[in-house]
């Protein structure tokens, strides 16, 4: 089915669009071009039930109200996150000799890009088709020192809906000067609708290693085996199962940048519904909502901690920081290049 667009005027005359993306199946994608957001994934299942897979509010609108506008009440629904995805110590980094400093948002970490994140940006459409499958694709530009980083880079991400029922986001990027890119969709889901807990859904990371954390949550530079552990989920397992009450799972997970196999696969007993991730990244970060209190959401749902689970594909974070791990430094001579897929269907009864 051909894309569909909706326009509005924001108070400050920006031109917030909306867009629609529907397969054969009935499965359907809206987007944004406010912080390239992921608005609503209903999942047509092949017994006719609909089921809208992430949580977030019930308008583009409602993303630019003032109450929504901090990340205790918004905490990144749907969006696209840049420069970089997760954590820099201390917001501090160095390329070619060069030391940068960046905001330090979630003290005295810098997170997901800063305090006005591409999250909080209006992106420029550049394209939409439904040929092959339904997709629209945006760019952002971002000047020379945004948020404290170096060079001016040009953004790109494209949505994609198949016939098979997979989204698939591609990102890509330039740049003049060299500089760190490290994107991300930060989709919280849940896959049995908008209500509840996601601590009785079954995952399965097929990772042997995880990234050893500091109290920040930011990565130490160190490898910590799965064996034994709350992180083995190399055999599916209820993600209640071990996990701690007050804080759930907030980690990155080491895993294979193969996209012929799922990186991570997460499935729920009631709805029976299944979720598989593939990625071309090297890591993908398991996140259960800890941080979701008494937010406000879509038809009056309100969501509170593990209403929803987010897994994150992207570079190491914090890596441009330690030695031997992957920087994510984006050169003037480089395309950056990365590709997601989230494919979703239903296990027999």
């Amino acid at each position: 089915m051909p894309v569909q667009t909706e326009s509005v005027t924001t108070g400050e005359g920006r031109e917030l669009l909306t867009f629609t993306l529907t397969n054969a199946a009935g499965t359907t994608l809206r987007v944004t071009n406010y912080g390239a957001i992921i608005l609503q994934l209903i999942y047509a299942g092949p017994d006719g039930r609909q089921t809208d897979l992430v949580l977030g509010f019930d308008s583009a609108e409602d993303y630019l109200a003032p109450v929504y506008l901090n990340l205790a009440a918004n905490p990144y629904f749907g969006a696209v996150i840049g420069r970089f995805a997760n954590r820099i110590s201390k917001g501090r980094f160095s390329i070619d000799g060069n030391q940068y400093q960046l905001a330090q948002n979630l003290a005295p970490e810098h997170l997901h890009g800063g305090v006005e994140g591409f999250n909080k940006k209006f992106w420029e459409l550049v394209s939409s088709s439904d040929a092959p499958n339904p997709q629209v694709s945006m760019r952002y530009t971002s000047p020379d020192g945004e948020e404290g980083y170096p060079g001016k880079l040009e953004a790109g991400v494209r949505y994609e809906l198949t016939e098979g029922n997979e989204l698939v986001i591609d990102y890509t990027a330039t740049t003049d000067a060299p500089t760190l890119y490290n994107p991300t969709n930060h989709s919280y889901f849940n896959l049995d609708g908008l209500n509840g807990s996601v601590e009785n859904h079954v995952l399965r990371i097929p990772a042997p290693v995880i990234l050893e954390q500091d109290h920040y949550f930011t990565p130490t530079g160190n490898l910590l085996r799965v064996e034994d552990s709350i992180y083995d989920f190399r055999e599916p397992r209820k993600v209640g199962l071990d996990w701690d009450p007050v804080s759930g799972y907030d980690q990155s997970f080491v895993v294979e940048p193969d996209f012929r196999y799922p990186a991570a696969e997460i499935f729920s007993p009631v709805s029976r519904i299944r979720m598989e991730v593939f990625s071309t990244a090297p890591m993908i970060h398991f996140y259960t909502g800890s941080g979701l209190s008494g937010i406000h959401g879509k038809n009056g749902n309100v969501y509170e901690k593990f209403a929803g689970f987010s897994l994150e594909t992207q570079l190491h974070p914090n890596g441009i920081n330690i030695p031997n791990f992957p920087d994510a430094i984006l050169r003037p001579d480089e395309t950056f290049s990365s590709r997601t897929m989230y494919k979703f269907s239903t296990d027999p009864a």
